[in-house]
């Protein structure tokens, strides 16, 4: 009918970046005449990238004094985009003398700074895709007594939207106290 409008709606779940281009395109056996209105149309979408980075650490909850304590930290992008821009940080306690760093990602070097306890990562990719996970195994030397923590946090240049996962995480272990007593006696061998 002259003067009548058909629309059409639709959705679609965005790709994790780029461009979406949406086209139309409408005929008629009737004669047009002139034509002077368009008989295609389209229209772009730019979708933002998105990502959501999160961090997790583990460790056990206790340990004996002089016992050697393995833990780790992962690093993870739950998506949709690539994550770009990333940094990543750990911390352990300060003192703990030497930290051992097993488990790496491939060309990845991890040194701990025993008076701050700052972990110098270097290597980890400046970009996590969807899914994408490093981790970072490591061991010390459980002290004398007290708590060891390890923290960890992960940032990106991305959009983090509603950002639903958290981006810093920590745990401590407990350590217990041990002790080797011992005793002697000494006598002369005749009295």
């Amino acid at each position: 009918a002259n003067g009548a409008t058909l629309s059409v709606g639709f959705t679609f779940t965005a790709p994790p970046s780029g461009t979406v281009d949406a086209n139309s395109t409408i005929g008629t056996t009737t004669s047009q005449g002139a034509n002077t209105l368009p008989d295609t149309a389209s229209a772009t979408a730019s979708i933002s990238p998105l990502a959501d980075v999160t961090t997790s650490v583990s460790v056990p909850p206790s340990a004996t004094a002089g016992s050697t304590v393995s833990g780790t930290v992962t690093f993870s992008n739950a998506g949709p985009s690539t994550a770009a821009g990333t940094t990543y940080g750990v911390t352990l306690a300060p003192g703990l003398g030497t930290v051992d760093f097993p488990s790496l990602p491939p060309g990845v070097t991890a040194s701990y700074d025993n008076t701050s306890g700052t972990v110098t990562l270097t290597g980890l990719p400046t970009s996590l895709p969807d899914g994408g996970t490093a981790s970072i195994g490591f061991t010390y030397t459980a002290p004398a007594s007290g708590s060891v923590q390890v923290a960890s946090n992960v940032g990106t240049t991305t959009s983090e939207g509603a950002n639903t996962l958290t981006d810093t995480a920590s745990a401590t272990t407990s350590i217990s106290p041990l002790a080797d007593v011992t005793t002697s006696v000494s006598l002369p061998p005749s009295a």
